[in-house]
């Protein structure tokens, strides 16, 4: 009961510091792709109230989880964007296979790190890649085309990704939408430092990273070991998110680092 009126809680004051505003600044993206970093960022620069999430789910059973992303998709649901208050949103791309190893981790911070093992986590990880595979859809579905598309009524593949520059922007019916790939979020400070009309001069510190847990050694460890199957490159750089957001040279070098060589 705590967590439901903790979350009922914020909610009703993001009903009093949202209603006088003319824009709701969202952060919307899929999880472990910086967006914590962008939220943070955006507080720390004095942008108040940020809400986050990584979906806005239309099923009510989602209601049950009293998470704060959960509390800011219900928020968000409720009062969708319109001429009197629009919405400003970023979200975030990364490249699917980092993204894939950084959520086995933070499943892992769950769990008893004392008692894992490099061995360990290469076990369970490449198990977990295989699995993916396996099953129906495993390789994810188009989070870009349907969960941001849904939200915002945008359609990020309309407009050419400018590769070199790392981020676009874009805009739809009372929504404005700040794309930046995670690779480039140091570089792209200053632009979206200025989409939100603040100075991130000060640039984005890493957040809910491994490295200031007991994972860090083995996940440093794990990321130079790993190489993930070759089926599962070949496929899921072939989706669209990533053949719309990476140039076929950058998807080569991502595919080339994935196979390195192991050094002696």
């Amino acid at each position: 009961m705590k967590d439901a009126s903790s979350s009922s809680a914020a909610r009703a004051r993001w009903d009093v510091e949202i209603e006088s505003c003319d824009c709701v600044e969202v952060v919307l993206a899929p999880g472990k792709t910086g967006s914590t970093a962008i939220k943070m960022a955006l507080r720390r620069a004095g942008l108040q109230p940020v809400l986050q999430t990584h979906s806005l789910p239309i099923a009510d059973a989602r209601d049950r989880s009293h998470s704060p992303s959960a509390s800011a998709a219900v928020w968000l649901r409720a009062h969708p964007p319109s001429a009197q208050q629009r919405w400003r949103v970023v979200t975030s791309v990364r490249d699917p296979v980092a993204r894939a190893i950084s959520r086995y981790f933070q499943d892992l911070r769950r769990s008893d790190v004392s008692k894992l093992s490099v061995a360990d986590c290469l076990t369970g990880l490449s198990g977990r890649f295989i699995a993916t595979m396996r099953r129906p859809g495993g390789l994810g579905w188009d989070w870009y085309g349907t969960e941001l598309r849904m939200a915002t009524g945008i359609d990020v593949y309309s407009s050419t990704f400018d590769h070199a520059v790392g981020h676009a922007e874009l805009a739809g019916d009372n929504v404005r939408l700040f794309v930046v790939r995670q690779e480039n979020l140091a570089a792209s400070a200053g632009a979206l430092g200025a989409f939100f009309g603040i100075d991130l001069s000060h640039g984005l510190s890493r957040e809910n990273d491994h490295a200031d847990t007991a994972l860090r050694q083995v996940y440093q460890e794990v990321l130079d070991a790993f190489r993930p199957p070759i089926d599962y490159l070949d496929r899921v750089y072939l989706k669209r998110p990533w053949q719309h957001f990476y140039s076929e040279l950058e998807i080569e070098r991502l595919r080339a680092h994935w196979r390195r060589p192991h050094q002696p």
